[in-house]
């Protein structure tokens, strides 16, 4: 830790991290800046400072702070001496995937800015082609701004109050990856670098740089030549390697809305060209070790809570003669078109209670589409739902399936729950039950996937059981919590904060309900109803990643870390050391989240991931 202090400016909130949000919301929690071992700068030079007053301040920021939009406005108090670094310095293992923050800052309009990696080259000669981490290996995003709000007056996420939308602010949150941008004078320009190690890198320190280039508004057409600035960074690579993501443990479940990704691109839902547009999508779902497929059995499954519906994969139709088929066809193309991506260890099926049990159907006998309106454990309820099943857990034994799918449900009463677990334990072939709801001590020995709310904890004995026996036991967070959250506005290390809560509770991972559930124009708003902005989705079109997503997979590889060194220092009996990781894993608590901040949490976790 080099004690370098990120977004310093004069004037201004302690707690940059939080960017321009903290002051407008005057929320209770303050967050501490990340100084933390893997996210480490060099000093700012008086170059950075001259270029200020004159065209260009441009270095490395921090990862965790949202940088705001303008930074030379009297009415915001943020000034021109941002302190930014030339040199950037970073620990990683081989196969990691690390984030960096470059902001900058336009004292006058530019145009045509790029950034063009260098190769990184290992210090100490001799190593051949695995000496070099090649220039390809890094991406490149300008972060982009979006409106926002923030918690509601009871510091929940849920219920804001849409009189008050105009009342919205800028973030800053996607990342849009392309080659050049523009930026007017008076504005910040963030932008996010990812390195993917290469998992046969060289251990080693490794040493290269980086050229800024852009255009100064005005200049004489044909004297454009670009301006340059140049920076340096330097990674070390440990000797240890992070297994690729599909073969991460966290147990993560980002829901999936594959009809507002056809609704974005104007195509027919589960057409060719729907399937083609989904992919880099559900690549980089898969890119963050994604374990489950989010699928539906019924039309509307959540009460119409997204912009984009979501319809039924499985067309259900009543014969003449009052038997009932099953069409699976494009529930099939889309758990295939997921697995041959990647993500193949669990299929989770929406829902056999639904908020308005309500359950849509074609009649062919009207030739109209019906539907029927039946609370679980009537008989109307179980006749409708047992012959389905059965019909379906045969499909699924064809497909090879069977046994990594659940029938899934969320935030149902117990008492629904307990008379739908008494159908299916009742079938020839009862399905696994997968629940993101309240915690029911009694009925944990029936929920195979088990995920409950920030705000609940399991029983140690049934968290004991469940860990022995393998099974997904897990949390979500939602609208309902303002910390720790990735809303656009969230402190951005709260994202990585998430998973190291799963470690301290001794959780197998994290579910989140809106992976891609897009409003309207999600590139320039944010928000959606009376939800806190953000609550919605992760990426955004493009595709495009977001700042909040960078940071929860940094957290997701931070879990496997300490995965993998608990289990040699098991093996090796290091008591000292397991202890030393158990203290700081420890401190991840929602109360030390909000005495300290999610920024200096992190860093400190990393710091002691650092030593082995």
């Amino acid at each position: 830790m080099n004690g370098t202090t990120y977004g310093k400016r004069n004037g201004s909130s302690r707690y940059p991290e939080f960017g321009g949000w903290l002051r407008k919301m005057r929320s209770p929690f303050l967050g501490v800046v990340c100084g933390g071992i893997l996210f480490m700068a060099g000093s700012a030079s008086a170059q950075n400072q001259k270029q200020a007053d004159n065209t260009l301040n441009i270095g490395f920021g921090s990862p965790d702070i949202r940088y705001e939009e303008t930074w030379n406005n009297a009415k915001t108090g943020q000034s021109a001496n941002i302190n930014l670094a030339d040199t950037y310095t970073v620990n990683a293992w081989k196969g990691e995937r690390v984030g960096m923050q470059l902001l900058v800052q336009a004292g006058k309009e530019i145009s045509d800015l790029q950034v063009l990696p260098g190769d990184l080259r290992l210090t100490n000669t001799g190593t051949g082609n695995k000496g070099v981490i090649s220039a390809s290996a890094i991406k490149t995003g300008f972060v982009r701004y979006v409106l926002s709000n923030g918690v509601g007056k009871s510091g929940s996420g849920c219920g804001i109050d849409t009189a008050t939308q105009h009342l919205a602010f800028i973030v800053a949150d996607g990342i849009e990856y392309k080659k050049r941008t523009s930026v007017k004078a008076g504005k910040n320009q963030p932008i996010w670098l990812t390195l993917q190690v290469p998992a046969d890198a060289a251990p080693g320190k490794y040493k290269g740089q980086l050229e800024v280039s852009y255009v100064v508004a005005g200049t004489d057409d044909k004297k454009r030549v670009p301006e340059k600035k140049t920076l340096s960074y330097k990674v070390t690579v440990n000797k240890r390697t992070l297994p690729a993501p599909a073969a991460w443990k966290f147990h993560l479940d980002l829901w999936q809305y594959p009809e507002s990704i056809a609704r974005w691109y104007h195509v027919k839902p589960w057409s060719e060209e729907h399937f083609a547009k989904m992919k880099p999508y559900m690549k980089m779902l898969a890119d963050a070790g994604q374990k489950v497929i989010t699928t539906s059995i019924i039309n509307d499954p959540w009460n119409g809570q997204t912009y984009d519906p979501y319809t039924s994969m499985v067309q259900w139709t009543k014969k003449k003669d009052g038997t009932w088929t099953y069409d699976y066809s494009i529930f099939d193309k889309w758990v295939s078109y997921m697995i041959a991506l990647g993500i193949s260890q669990q299929i989770n099926c929406y829902s056999m209670v639904p908020w308005h049990n309500t359950f849509a159907y074609f009649d062919e006998a009207s030739g109209k589409d019906k539907a029927l309106v039946a609370k679980p454990g009537t008989a109307e309820y179980n006749k409708f739902w047992k012959g389905m099943l059965i019909d379906f857990a045969k499909h699924l034994k064809k497909k090879g399936w069977f046994n990594i799918t659940t029938i899934a449900m969320d935030e149902r009463p117990l008492e629904s729950m307990e008379k739908v677990i008494q159908l299916i334990k009742g079938l020839p072939d009862p399905f696994k039950i997968s629940l993101a709801g309240g915690y029911h001590p009694s009925l944990d020995k029936d929920i195979y996937d088990y995920c409950i709310p920030t705000r609940e904890k399991f029983d140690g004995d049934v968290l004991s059981r469940r860990k022995k026996a393998h099974l997904p036991t897990t949390y979500y967070t939602c609208c309902t919590e303002d910390h720790p959250n990735t809303f656009s506005f969230s402190p951005p290390a709260e994202a990585a904060f998430i998973p190291l809560l799963a470690a301290s509770r001794n959780l197998s991972g994290y579910l989140r309900w809106a992976y891609n559930a897009w409003p309207s124009t999600p590139w320039t708003d944010s928000r959606f109803g009376s939800w806190s902005s953000g609550d919605t989705y992760f990426v955004y079109p493009g595709p495009g990643s977001s700042i909040r997503y960078e940071q929860l997979i940094r957290g997701i590889q931070d879990f496997e870390k300490i995965r993998l060194i608990r289990a040699k220092l098991k093996a090796d009996n290091d008591q000292v050391g397991l202890q030393k990781i158990s203290q700081v894993v420890g401190d991840c608590t929602v109360t030390s989240l909000r005495e300290q901040g999610a920024s200096k949490l992190v860093s400190a976790v990393e710091s002691v991931i650092a030593e082995f």
